[in-house]
């Protein structure tokens, strides 16, 4: 179902004689904006399920609203058409999630490649599979191993080994170390299998650092420049310090999703902690101008500017947080931060501060 590389992100609106033309674009991006409406803030599955054409409805629509939990955004990217689909045929939406974790606060990124199908003519299109750029799995892979589950299990295909089942009980019961080694033990041939390579990757978290980075090494290596595992990676080797190999997954998954503002945020993390302030600013820059609603693009251009100190910018920035996205800064707390001792200290921060009074969101 993914298109990698070879994918066209498009985004086409036709007119015939001054009318609408008949549009599979359009169709599909109007599905997919209407989803968004439906998911969020909550995602009911019973509604959900009369939207898919899957071979188990209520099924699918409860692991889809498993990932949708702690949804704080569903955003329409563009289209992913196949190069040798029938004409007239949907194109796949490209949805990104950004989700809110309840118990710490941070915030994930994931995206999903939609594939629809229309059940009868001039009706709406119907959901028959969604893969997660995330979980790595698309929902078609889910439905046979979870028909009697009451969870989801992730491992697909790779649930029939009662070996790889064996080793996620260890993880589930906290024995990481033994879940480890036991699917080190496992067949080569299904060490291999991608639901196998995740799970090593989840248990290599819990076990040492360097586990950690050889999961992520070996998972990369039997899915070599794979969309599918980008986010995994992005993420592990942000965790382990490599900055480059981060950057470089990051360009593996726009070339499949096109360049996308959330990623190239996550390009500012990277090359600051590398400590290229420079290089930092301009992809900062250019996150904020590919989206400039993005709320953690401008947060992380923020970061950015208290690093280089550049004052007069940065509190600009926090005044822009502050107008146009909700965002509120205590001038008290702030001089409470050691990370911020040297801007609270300059004249531009006193001046910000005695001038501060709450603003108010702009409508």
């Amino acid at each position: 179902m993914r298109l990698h590389a070879a994918a066209v992100l498009a985004l086409l609106f036709g007119c015939k004689d001054g009318k609408p033309a008949a549009n599979p674009d359009a169709d599909a991006r109007a599905f997919a904006e209407s989803l968004a409406t439906d998911v969020i803030p909550t995602c009911d599955a019973s509604k959900l399920a009369s939207r898919l054409q899957t071979p188990d409805n209520q099924l699918a629509a409860r692991m889809l609203c498993e990932w949708y939990a702690g949804i704080a955004s569903y955003k329409f990217l563009g289209v992913l058409r196949l190069p040798a689909a029938n004409p007239g045929a949907l194109p796949h939406p490209v949805m990104r999630r950004l989700l809110v974790d309840q118990e710490s606060g941070a915030m994930f990124v994931s995206y999903d490649e939609l594939t629809l199908v229309r059940s009868e003519i001039n009706k709406p299109p119907l959901l028959a599979d969604a893969f997660s750029f995330r979980q790595n799995i698309a929902i078609s892979e889910l439905l046979a191993p979870n028909k009697d589950s009451a969870s989801t299990d992730y491992l697909g295909d790779s649930a029939k080994h009662d070996g790889v089942k064996a080793a996620q009980t260890q993880f589930r019961a906290g024995d990481f170390e033994g879940a480890l080694k036991a699917i080190d033990a496992l067949p080569a041939e299904v060490k291999r299998e991608r639901g196998v390579q995740m799970l090593r990757v989840r248990v290599a978290t819990r076990v040492t650092p360097e586990a950690y980075k050889q999961a992520l090494a070996e998972l990369a290596q039997t899915f070599p420049n794979d969309a599918g595992i980008a986010l995994i990676e992005i993420d592990g080797l942000l965790d382990v310090d490599d900055f480059d190999g981060a950057m470089k997954w990051i360009d593996t998954l726009e070339k499949t999703i096109g360049v996308e503002a959330y990623l190239e945020s996550m390009r500012v993390v990277a090359l600051t902690r590398k400590g290229d302030l420079d290089k930092a600013l301009a992809a900062a820059n250019a996150a904020v101008a590919l989206e400039p609603t993005l709320t953690r693009a401008l947060e992380i251009k923020l970061d950015v500017l208290i690093g280089k100190k550049k004052w007069p910018e940065a509190l600009d920035v926090m005044t822009e947080l502050e107008t146009k996205h909700g965002k509120a800064f205590d001038p008290v707390k702030l001089r409470s931060s050691p990370h911020l001792a040297e801007l609270v200290q300059s004249k531009e921060f006193a001046d910000w501060a005695a001038a501060h009074t709450n603003p108010q969101p702009q409508p």
